[in-house]
């Protein structure tokens, strides 16, 4: 099945928390949590997969964080990526998780 990506952009603002939790599953990026009032609530949700980091594809969890930081923190406080809205039933990752799978 051929998903349509959506490029979404988050701007690190004062006092806005960037609030995002990501992991590993099935090869993929994945948001596994979205703090409420975060800048990443506003355009992300668990279960969405990040195709793209500033326009290119992450390899591993530990290179997407470095991505994201060096783009909010150390470049230009704006991240643009392209996702896979819901990609993943969070809910049945989480659970297949706390079975050892």
């Amino acid at each position: 099945m051929k998903y349509q990506l959506q490029k979404v952009s988050l701007q690190l603002r004062r006092r806005k928390k960037v609030g995002l939790g990501i992991t590993e599953f099935g090869g993929a990026v994945i948001v596994s949590r979205v703090e409420p009032g975060s800048i990443s609530s506003e355009v992300l949700q668990q279960g969405d997969k990040l195709a793209e980091i500033e326009g290119k594809q992450p390899g591993s969890k530990k290179e997407a964080s470095q991505m994201i930081v060096n783009a909010l923190i150390v470049s230009t406080r704006k991240l643009t990526l392209s996702l896979q809205i819901n990609a993943v039933n969070f809910k049945a990752f989480a659970l297949l998780r706390l079975r050892g799978h």
